[in-house]
């Protein structure tokens, strides 16, 4: 055979194109599948019919070597084969027919030219004409191409014009995945000619067997030929014609839709010419139920056909699918592709990896009625991406037990530390508890038993927190295992033998306890008043321990996390009421880790404790106004060395602290009015965590902060007045935001969306879209005063309510609608003062350049209006 990628064999009416298959074995004789006898007859005669389509237009001398090698295997289906083509023969020669339509050359000798191209050599030939290795060497520039000469007699007059315009409709299909059309004409002979671009490269089917990529490598391949399927769609053409010989997979291992549109460029064609006396063409095997009764091609039918070949790709043979009559009754089953790969030698994927979502992929597609398949190719490749994301399947019915099924597959290691973990601290606690009926005589094991407890509250709160806290969905068992560690760490503070090393231990789980509820710059599970509550406990029993031990490096070192962990607070909830106090404890934080690294230079999480707080100290100057030593701070922060990280924790801590240092650097470079430069930072930042994302190690907290580092990228273009893109970052800057959201509450995120709204509302007034714009930043104050409702107390919502008036006052600036522009100023105004009457205003708050100010301005120039 030639290479597939040339081929011009036609569709065949009698039954499936001949694709790679297992042969019988040719030592023995016999069937290499004799598991399968409950299917012995069906498949016996598919094979005979592919061994037929194969036959029917091979020269008499392969036909004879073929036979030779079929005699000695499988003689039955030798007999049957020439039998079948005996009978083909009768009947062609007793059907009336037209003159028989000439070969367009001698193939033994190919024309030295067609059109444009010089004729290299012959590449392969069926049905419907030959197919040539032609170059283009007119001068006008050269490359290598395979010329397909229709046979003569397949168009004539008006149809050859509307085959020459529906060849220039595939022209047009312009995409990595869809073998190029490149020309075509009529040559000197009468005959028609279409250039293609020529492929090196195997069927799909082919490369599979060979190749033996992985269950996840042929879906991608698969995805690839579903992408080429919906252009077309999309583009108003239909293939009809989807089979594994027409989608290859080049040499590069790009998958390449091939003979684009010819099947469904003729079908309209010969439907309408009934002097041509042609079926219409179809590959029977992939062909959809209503195209074997003589339906027109359709999307529903490619989706049939695309069904087929997932099938083959998954099973390693066809579906069996019923003969016609039983088509037409619609009472057919088709085996799942799990029960065919369990039984098919040689299936690449296997049996359990196919059972569920996959078999109820294929099927859909395989569905007997249009109405019951995929709407679209879309749709099925949708639900083939739901299933490499481990999300429930649209193919499946919905409900709680499936989707509760499919969030544990997609996140089994977490759940299942997490189950392990429940009931190993259920146990742990009953076994102390018992301990306690007769501590005098069981001291030992209840020692030991309190050292497991310890352990396991540490790994609660340390590992498996830390895996959940990566996984979307996964805030109620979060929650729940905070519930139960800081019950455990309540009972291990409580026991009255505690020894100081776990009554520190119980500190820092206290610690870890606080920054989990939401004293941590990714806001945790967004619980200020729980954290509160962990963190002074912690407090308290570090500064009783170090009554009675001052100077210990362990307590030095729990004294730097606690006060690094309570500085946190001025990103949770930044107002001026708690500023002060959250100064202190971060430089009291600093100065203690730089205390501790003297005495432990190799500390790597002490490092990366320092390195934390250099951070927040930046963050804390840019609060205060000051973007130019926040910038030289963190500069600094970035060039200090850093002990190579060991545990994955402390990796992702590395990444995360590089990212917030580009990302705080982009932020006051802002400030400094350098906008160019300021989006570099902010993109830098985005790359690093986009490609932690492709590798599949980024954590929800990374996902937050690029949620801030997209809104940074939108503000610096809408300040260089590129304003489309500035709108294209902030809205996926709200959408993963809102993605987040969807995980379960979260007050920060809820925060950053509201002031991220507000945001995109200012750059929409920029681009003049004002209605938008004021409709936004309403939506930013409403949602905003309804947090004041539930929040009266909160001084820094307070804050951001004018921040948010003072926007709306900006938009009708540039709206140039001066009375509402001065009623909105005026009541931003309002609310900075209630603001400043609370300390709740910040340093750039009443800065002579800010928002204060501004709006007095503008109320000034209101009255002298």
């Amino acid at each position: 055979m030639t290479r597939l990628s040339q081929s011009l064999e036609p569709p065949s009416p009698n039954g499936a194109e001949i694709e790679a298959r297992p042969r019988p074995d040719a030592e023995t004789g016999s069937d290499p599948m004799p598991a399968m006898a409950h299917a012995t007859a069906f498949e016996h005669e598919r094979r005979v019919l592919q061994a037929m389509n194969e036959l029917i237009d091979l020269p008499e001398e392969d036909r004879r070597a073929w036979f030779a090698e079929a005699a000695a295997s499988d003689p039955i289906l030798a007999t049957r084969v020439a039998a079948l083509l005996k009978a083909e023969a009768r009947a062609r020669r007793d059907l009336p027919t037209t003159p028989p339509a000439p070969m367009p050359f001698d193939s033994a000798r190919p024309p030295e030219r067609i059109g444009a191209y010089r004729i290299v050599e012959r590449l392969g030939g069926g049905g419907m004409g030959e197919v040539y290795l032609g170059v283009r060497d007119d001068g006008l520039f050269k490359h290598t191409v395979a010329v397909k000469v229709i046979k003569q007699g397949l168009f004539s007059g008006q149809l050859a014009k509307r085959f020459a315009e529906e060849r220039r409709i595939l022209a047009s299909l312009q995409h990595p995945n869809i073998a190029q059309l490149f020309d075509g004409g009529e040559a000197p002979s009468g005959h028609s000619f279409i250039v293609m671009e020529h492929l090196e490269g195997q069927a799909i089917t082919d490369y599979v067997a060979t190749a033996r990529p992985s269950l996840n490598q042929i879906l991608r391949l698969f995805l690839d030929a579903c992408s080429a399927v919906q252009f077309s769609h999309q583009n108003l053409v239909v293939h009809a014609d989807i089979k594994p010989s027409n989608i290859i997979v080049t040499d590069k291992g790009v998958v390449k839709l091939v003979d684009f549109g010819i099947a469904r460029a003729l079908a309209p064609l010969l439907a309408e010419d009934a002097t041509q006396g042609q079926p219409e063409p179809m590959t029977r095997a992939y062909a959809a139920p209503e195209r074997r009764r003589g339906a027109p091609p359709s999307v529903s039918s490619d989706v049939y056909s695309l069904g087929v070949v997932l099938y083959e790709l998954l099973s390693g043979t066809l579906p069996n699918a019923p003969a016609d009559s039983e088509a037409e009754a619609g009472a057919f089953a088709v085996t799942p592709p799990s029960q065919a790969a369990a039984v098919t030698p040689g299936a690449v994927a296997r049996p359990h990896e196919l059972r569920g979502d996959l078999d109820a992929i294929v099927l859909k597609a395989l569905a007997e009625e249009p109405a019951d398949r995929y709407a679209s190719v879309v749709q099925m490749s949708e639900d083939i991406d739901r299933y490499f994301r481990g999300q429930p399947v649209k193919a499946l019915p919905d409900s709680w037990q499936y989707r509760s099924w499919r969030f544990m597959v997609r996140h089994r290691v977490g759940l299942s530390l997490t189950a392990a973990t429940l009931v190993l601290a259920t146990l742990a606690a009953v076994g102390s508890s018992l301990l306690y009926v007769d501590s005098e005589k069981s001291r030992a094991l209840a020692e030991r038993r309190f050292a497991d407890t310890r352990r396991l509250a540490n790994y609660m709160m340390n590992d498996v927190d830390a895996q959940l806290a990566q996984l979307p969905g996964a805030l109620p068992l979060r929650r729940e295992l905070v519930s139960k560690s800081q019950a455990y760490l309540q009972a291990l503070e409580q026991d009255r033998f505690a020894s100081p090393s776990l009554r520190l231990e119980v500190a820092m789980g206290y610690v870890r306890l606080a920054r989990i509820y939401g004293l941590d710059v990714s806001g945790g599970l967004g619980d200020l008043p729980a954290a509160r509550q962990s963190l002074a406990r912690a407090q308290q029993i570090i500064d009783q321990l170090e009554r009675a031990n001052p100077g210990d490096p362990a307590l030095l070192l729990a004294k730097a996390q606690a006060e690094l962990t309570q500085a946190c607070e001025v990103f949770a909830a930044p107002d001026s009421n708690s500023m002060a106090a959250n100064v202190r404890a971060l430089e009291q934080a600093r100065a203690l880790y730089a205390r501790y690294l003297k005495q432990n230079p190799g500390d790597i999480d002490a490092a990366l404790g320092r390195w934390r707080g250099e951070v927040m100290h930046a963050r804390l100057i840019q609060y205060q106004g000051d973007p130019a030593k926040a910038a030289a701070t963190v500069s600094a922060a970035l060039a200090a060395p850093i002990p190579a990280p060991v545990s994955e924790y402390q990796k992702q801590e590395r990444q995360y602290l590089l990212n917030g240092s580009y990302l705080i650097l982009a932020e006051n470079t802002e400030a400094l009015g350098h906008p160019e430069q300021a989006l570099a930072y902010f993109t830098r930042a985005h790359d690093n965590i986009d490609a932690m994302r492709a590798a599949g190690r980024l954590g929800l907290d990374s996902e937050f902060m690029d949620s801030s580092i997209l809104a940074g990228m939108a503000r610096q273009l809408s300040k260089l007045k590129r304003y489309g893109p500035a709108i294209t970052r902030f809205r996926q800057s709200i959408d993963l935001q809102n993605t987040l959201l969807a995980n379960g509450p979260n007050d920060q995120v809820s925060r950053n969306l509201i002031y991220t709204t507000a945001s995109l509302s200012s750059t929409l007034a920029q681009a003049g879209q004002y209605p938008e714009a004021r409709r936004l930043v309403g939506q930013a104050i409403a949602a905003t005063q309804a947090a004041i409702a539930r929040q009266p107390a909160d001084a820094s919502v307070q804050r951001n309510l004018a921040l948010y008036l003072s926007a709306a006052a900006k938009i009708e600036q540039m709206a140039q609608n001066h009375a509402a522009e001065c009623a909105a100023a005026s009541r931003a105004l309002g609310q900075w003062t209630l603001v400043a009457q609370g300390r709740a205003a910040m340093p750039i708050d009443v800065a002579a350049d800010g928002p204060i100010a501004r709006l007095k301005g503008r109320l000034a120039g209101c009255g002298a209006r």
